[in-house]
């Protein structure tokens, strides 16, 4: 049972970071190595590896952010942490668009190995 879990998702989540790509979103697959949370709930990351495909409003900043001061961001900042704190390989796709934080690529999703 747990081997058709772990092929389900794995299935699942290759098939979203696939589709995600073709939508113009950037991606990156690395651990995190700089995690910096604002006041206004804005939280920026950037991974040890280059950040693939980055949207034109983006292109100037290698990273990635979240907006804490949601429900949402609240759940993704917590797994966040949790992966980066156990050196997880992270994998991240973004939205194609900079909402969050108007010069960096707003996360849409991301996995840990």
């Amino acid at each position: 049972m747990k081997r058709r879990i772990v092929v389900a998702t794995a299935a699942l989540a290759a098939a979203w970071a696939c589709s995600s790509l073709a939508w113009g979103a950037g991606s990156a697959a690395g651990t995190i190595i700089y995690l910096w949370q604002q006041a206004d709930g804005v939280v920026q990351i950037e991974m040890s590896v280059p950040h693939t495909n980055p949207p034109p409003c983006g292109a100037g900043y290698a990273g990635w952010a979240l907006n804490a001061a949601t429900l949402a961001g609240q759940s993704m900042l917590a797994t966040l942490l949790t992966g980066y704190s156990q050196g997880k390989t992270m994998h991240i796709v973004g939205t194609g668009a900079c909402e969050v934080k108007g010069d960096t690529e707003s996360i849409a999703g991301f996995y840990f190995n």
